[in-house]
């Protein structure tokens, strides 16, 4: 698995930093030990077992008033729903 994959690190928790937070307009700050709970619950393969995630539009900023450094993308999910 990579990062770009449906489960998003929660296959392999190492792939996220240990500072890791999931941040959403409606959820979060979930720390990493919390989001990976979180995520892996919804088993997202079984439902959409070909999905395919295709990134794109990335933008990382850095030396932000509240974090350091982040990154903003685009995400289609593909597959036979």
């Amino acid at each position: 698995m990579n990062e770009c994959e449906p489960l998003n690190g929660g296959d392999d928790p190492s792939l996220l930093a240990s500072t890791f937070q999931f941040v959403a307009p409606v959820i979060g700050p979930l720390p990493k030990d919390e989001f990976i709970s979180a995520f892996t619950g919804f088993k997202l393969q079984d439902g959409l077992p070909d999905a395919k995630a295709n990134f794109y539009n990335f933008h990382v900023v850095g030396s932000g008033r509240i974090c350091r450094h982040y990154c903003w993308h685009d995400r289609h999910l593909r597959g036979n729903f």
